[in-house]
């Protein structure tokens, strides 16, 4: 059941995320451009929190036996070596890939994801996650995301999440940095934690992140509009987004007079699936995730 459990979180963190064009002037209508801005936020915003949810899971369950001792990794080609530390009341564990190794799905992958956690295994009270470089193939994460588990007043567990100035960066001269502060409502799943494949969150929170192109800056801020839907089941199918759910984007050219637009991003009705929906004012237009996205 933990190797099982292992693998299949093991899969939570096998992203891969591609750019599109350049440009040398980002343009903010409905064109490659605008499409290119959405699907870099989308790419960031749903990395930090796929990261940050499975991370999470694994604090919930760690690969030890009954005995604390670190099980048997089962990935066929493994290319990774185990951060394990555990210390009264703290636990750190993640994957080290250092100078950059091929992994079984033949992407290259570097540097690192940790978590801290502190509390009794299963029961921490407050976690932080650390990506150094982390990098698979030309995409990079940085940053340090803070989480605990908490209950509501009517026994509803759930994970909140934060990340401050957490880097996205496609290339040299582009990336997105991000801010989010976070509820992940557990709706299923969380009886069973050593089974990944049936947990399903409901996500709502803030968040405001600058994206940069070629040295030109345009700030933006969002917020949760409908409550996102994460299914594990997804991952499982191959589409390893949000499910459902609506945001609010609205943005502006730092230090110009252009008036703010807002963008509606739509991630469909439960199905999984691929497919975003984007308006912005009266225009619409569809990102198919599956050309930025391969497990």
């Amino acid at each position: 059941m933990i190797k099982s459990g292992l693998s299949y979180c093991l899969a939570l963190l096998i992203l891969l995320f591609v750019g599109c064009s350049d440009e040398d002037t980002p343009s903010f209508s409905p064109s490659q451009s605008e499409a290119e801005v959405v699907s870099q936020f989308v790419q960031a915003d749903q990395a930090f929190s796929q990261v940050f949810i499975s991370m999470s899971q694994i604090g919930l369950n760690p690969n030890t036996d009954e005995n604390g001792v670190r099980a048997t990794a089962t990935r066929a080609n493994e290319c990774f070596s185990w951060i394990f530390e555990a210390k009264e009341g703290l636990l750190t564990i993640g994957f080290d890939y250092g100078e950059g190794c091929e992994d079984e799905a033949g992407n290259f992958r570097s540097g690192s994801v940790s978590a801290t956690l502190e509390g009794e295994t299963g029961k921490f009270g407050a976690m932080t996650i650390r990506l150094d470089q982390y990098a698979l193939n030309d995409t990079v994460l940085n940053g340090t995301m803070r989480g605990s588990i908490e209950v509501d007043n009517n026994g509803n567990a759930f994970l909140r999440g934060t990340i401050q100035d957490g880097r996205y960066q496609l290339s040299n001269d582009q990336f997105i940095t991000l801010d989010f502060d976070r509820v992940f409502l557990w709706k299923a799943g969380k009886d069973t934690p050593a089974e990944y494949g049936d947990d399903e969150f409901e996500v709502s929170g803030n968040g405001s992140f600058v994206s940069t192109f070629e040295g030109k800056e345009f700030a933006y801020a969002y917020d949760t509009t409908v409550p996102l839907a994460y299914k594990n089941a997804c991952l499982g199918a191959g589409f390893p987004f949000f499910s459902e759910g609506l945001l609010s984007l609205e943005f502006s050219n730092i230090g110009s007079t252009q008036a703010n637009n807002t963008i509606s991003i739509d991630y469909g009705d439960g199905n999984c699936d691929a497919d975003v929906f984007v308006t912005l004012n009266d225009d619409s237009f569809m990102l198919d995730l599956r050309a930025l996205w391969f497990l």
